[in-house]
């Protein structure tokens, strides 16, 4: 069965790109293009990732992971990206949230797919360890 991971970025074509990118890596791939979206499609079907843009239209990603975590805090790994956000602040502030990773475009497509590859096994290590 596929890993599902929603694609959460304002710019369309941006998450268009990412999602037949994915997809053609073997992924099951939804997308939002709002904090609202992504938190309810997160609700929804319990992806195993989420790649979230910091800056959206609604709320930042940051609120969208603090809802997320907030809401079952072993759902999903969260990969964070951003173009225009890249410092050590907002660094901290998505891991000190909850996130697995942070990356800064432009990103090879390898470098994704090995960032989303690892995040999801770190997440899934972690819950196990963490079951009881």
């Amino acid at each position: 069965m596929a890993k599902v991971i929603v694609v959460v970025d304002d710019n369309h074509i941006h998450a268009y790109s990412m999602r037949k990118l994915l997809e053609e890596a073997g992924y099951s791939v939804l997308e939002a293009h709002t904090g609202d979206e992504a938190v309810e499609l997160t609700k929804r079907h319990s992806p195993d990732l989420l790649l979230l843009d910091i800056n959206l239209p609604d709320f930042s990603g940051f609120e969208v992971c603090r809802q997320v975590r907030e809401w079952n805090e072993n759902l999903p790994a969260i990969v964070f990206h951003t173009a225009t956000s890249a410092n050590e602040t907002s660094h901290r502030r998505a891991m000190a949230l909850g996130a697995t990773a942070f990356l800064t475009y432009p990103v090879s497509k390898d470098q994704l797919l090995l960032v989303i590859l690892t995040s999801i096994a770190r997440s899934k290590n972690a819950q196990a360890g963490g079951q009881k």
